[in-house]
Formats: structure tokens, C-alpha cells, sequence
């Protein structure tokens, strides 16, 4: 069993935090323990530029954030790496 995310904003939709960008997406969902996240809004030119430069390709279809985009994340017990459905 693990926990998902699929209904997910980026920070080109309306009414969100600028937050909302690969990098803290996946820093909170390692805090949460949340091992799958949508990437929302993949239509939008400049997030699918994000995508394709911040994301590589994990298991068939799923993506992980690049390390080099990670933020630092102290987290109890056995840490999620999340992955990223487009």
C-alpha cells in the first residue's frame, strides 16, 4: 500500500502558492510520506519546460525529481522517494 496525490496544481494555475513547483512538491511529499504525486496542469507550456528539465524517468511511466532540484528534508523513519505521474 502507498499513499498518492493525483489531484495536483502547479504554480501557473490560478489561486495557487509559487510554491507549487517540482522542488517543493516533492519536499512535502517526502515529509507527508506520499510515494506518488500528479504533475497537474502538464498542458501549460512553461510547466512542461519544468517537467522536462527538473524530472528523469524512474519506473515505466513514473519520474523522480532530479537530486541536483532536492531539498534538504529531515524525515522519521524509512523515506519515500516520490515519484511524478505526468
Amino acid at each position: 500500500m502507498f499513499y498518492a496525490d493525483l489531484h495536483i496544481h502547479s504554480r501557473y494555475s490560478r489561486a495557487t502558492s509559487r510554491d507549487c513547483d517540482l522542488p517543493h512538491l516533492d519536499f512535502w511529499a517526502r515529509k507527508k510520506g506520499i510515494a506518488l504525486l500528479g504533475t497537474g496542469d502538464f498542458t501549460h507550456p512553461a510547466w512542461r519546460q519544468e517537467l522536462r528539465e527538473q524530472l528523469v524517468p524512474a519506473e515505466e511511466g513514473l519520474y523522480r525529481l532530479r537530486p541536483e532540484f532536492r531539498l534538504p528534508c529531515q524525515v522519521a523513519g524509512e523515506p519515500v522517494e516520490p515519484r511524478f505521474l505526468v
